[in-house]
């Protein structure tokens, strides 16, 4: 549960106690507590408010954020994976942030997918 030290890094890096996220995402303290060590599951939309109000990405989230070090995994894209970036470039910078919107959203759902799929 990386999620959970990108979190305590925000707070500790802005200050803020559990009490301040608390008021800033709309949990209890309890909540934040229980989150913070694991107890708390967020739901979906936990998880949008949490990334909404912290101003981190669901990549980041979820720690799907590539290592920008990583040369080797950029020099062994797919075909599919070059023509989509290919695709990418063509399109105009608010077609380009759309994209990277919707491309967010199918990750968030993925990843939560995931997790419920693992507690059943």
């Amino acid at each position: 549960m990386e999620y959970i030290l990108l979190i305590k890094e925000i707070m500790k890096d802005n200050n803020i106690n559990q009490k301040q996220l608390a008021l800033t995402l709309g949990l209890s303290q309890s909540q934040v507590s229980e989150l913070l060590m694991g107890k708390y599951k967020p739901s979906y939309d936990t998880i949008l408010i949490i990334c909404e109000k912290l101003k981190i990405s669901p990549n980041s989230f979820f720690n799907f954020d590539t290592n920008k070090n990583d040369l080797d995994s950029i020099k062994s894209l797919t075909n599919e994976e070059n023509q989509i970036l290919m695709n990418f470039n063509k399109l105009d910078m608010p077609f380009k942030k759309m994209c990277n919107h919707y491309v967010d959203q199918l990750v968030l759902i993925s990843a939560s997918y995931e997790i419920v799929k693992k507690q059943k």
